[in-house]
């Protein structure tokens, strides 16, 4: 008889912490260049986010180091048996979950004062450079403030870096090299879940490009020139040289299938199905701290291989719908760690979700696609606790596939389990 998984807990909840409240270290020190300003407003933003209002957060369960949720393989989406050749050939789209720890005000700076000022590691980049490089054959009345100028906006460069680098302790990616633009454009932390999702529908890409006059110190004349002639002309018409427009707005993707919460095989999956969707709702939510701020919903690293691969993106729609009858069930516990509550079941879960980039797809990010894309096994921490017994253990409780856990790094041995291969390399 099939093994009944759906008592499985997905996730629990935890009060927010954050070890490092003091937003400082010793490579922020007070100085003149603001480091001593930057770390107080990092400290108040971090004490912020662990504020007694705060609502709890889903970790991964009994301890695990992440929480790895396979739809395609481990829901009941089709009739179709898990294990069976069709379902292990569906495509899937790849979400690594991550919570915006740094508020875009920070992280745009950052950015900006890079672009000018360069880095602690390549100083004078940029339009700093050319400023430096005009200032030195200039005489010492001027070359003198604007020197001073530039010391003073590399030193709040500075400052910025690294009061969000070790202020806020965000996660540090190692993105190929055609990927470093996007590398670190928002601060975020890992949650530790990661959902793999049945794409079923038809799009593949839909590509919109804009072309039009550009916007500049040329701008002025041009419209001049444009109204002398359309005075000695009865009519008038000149060609300029049109500029590309960069989108705002990333692309989307549809992602729509359903949960079956009947009963197959003397088994029903509604308590597994139940705490998915509500994982899903939750994460998807912003969590208020005060009576004016709030911590965003998650945003995603997202792949489905040899169509898209989007490093960062977010849910721009979650819609559940209940299929067929529906009915009150008997108390039962959502996560180990929260009280019996009461819930309504249907006979099925309609999920229509839109995944959307936070970024304009261009030729580096579909290159990834094919070249580099995301896996559940790229993370720059420890992927587990320990080894062998750690994972027999998630096997074990169901956290983890025989499959899966055969396919981690330095693990080729399960006990209990059959047809496990010795040594699997892909994208689980």
């Amino acid at each position: 008889m099939p093994t009944n998984t759906n008592d499985r807990y997905l996730f629990e909840f935890s009060a927010p912490t954050c070890p490092n409240m003091e937003g400082t270290t010793e490579k922020s020190v007070p100085d003149q260049t603001g480091k001593e300003l930057v770390g107080k407003v990092v400290k108040k933003l971090k004490s912020n986010a662990i504020s007694d209002t705060v609502a709890d957060v889903p970790i991964p369960p009994d301890g695990a180091a992440f929480s790895d949720i396979n739809i395609t393989k481990q829901f009941r989406w089709t009739k179709t048996a898990k294990d069976s050749t069709t379902v292990g050939t569906i495509p899937t789209i790849t979400l690594r979950e991550y919570i915006v720890a740094v508020p875009a005000f920070f992280q745009n700076m950052k950015l900006i004062t890079e672009q000018i000022f360069g880095t602690k590691d390549a100083e004078w980049e940029g339009p700093a450079s050319t400023v430096k490089s005009i200032s030195d054959k200039l005489p010492s009345m001027f070359r003198t403030p604007i020197l001073r100028a530039l010391s003073g906006g590399y030193g709040l460069a500075t400052a910025v870096n690294e009061g969000v680098a070790v202020g806020f302790d965000t996660t540090k990616f190692e993105m190929p090299s055609y990927l470093k633009s996007y590398e670190n454009i928002y601060g975020v932390k890992k949650t530790n879940f990661i959902y793999r999702v049945p794409y079923l529908e038809d799009a593949y890409k839909s590509i919109s490009n804009t072309w039009g006059a550009e916007s500049n110190l040329l701008t002025g004349p041009i419209q001049a020139l444009g109204a002398l002639a359309a005075a000695v002309s009865p009519g008038i018409g000149i060609d300029f040289a049109k500029t590309f427009q960069y989108p705002q707005n990333g692309p989307s993707y549809n992602i729509n299938f359903y949960l079956d919460n009947t009963r197959y095989d003397d088994i029903t999956e509604w308590k597994k199905n139940y705490r998915l969707v509500y994982l899903l709702a939750y994460q998807n939510l912003p969590n208020r701290v005060n009576r004016t701020a709030l911590t965003p919903p998650v945003i995603y690293q997202s792949s489905l291989p040899g169509v898209f691969s989007y490093r960062w993106s977010f849910l721009s729609k979650i819609n559940i719908n209940f299929v067929g009858n529906r009915r009150a069930m008997p108390p039962f516990k959502v996560t180990k760690n929260t009280a019996p509550t009461e819930v309504i079941i249907p006979e099925g879960y309609e999920i229509q979700m839109t995944l959307t980039s936070l970024t304009p797809e261009t030729k580096n990010l579909m290159f990834d696609s094919i070249n580099n894309p995301v896996k559940s096994y790229e993370e720059s921490e420890p992927f587990l606790p320990g080894s062998e017994e750690n994972l027999g253990k998630l096997v074990k409780q169901g956290s983890l596939s025989p499959t899966e856990a055969a396919m981690l790094e330095g693990y080729n041995y399960l006990p209990d389990t059959q047809g496990v291969p010795e040594k699997t390399t892909g994208p689980i």
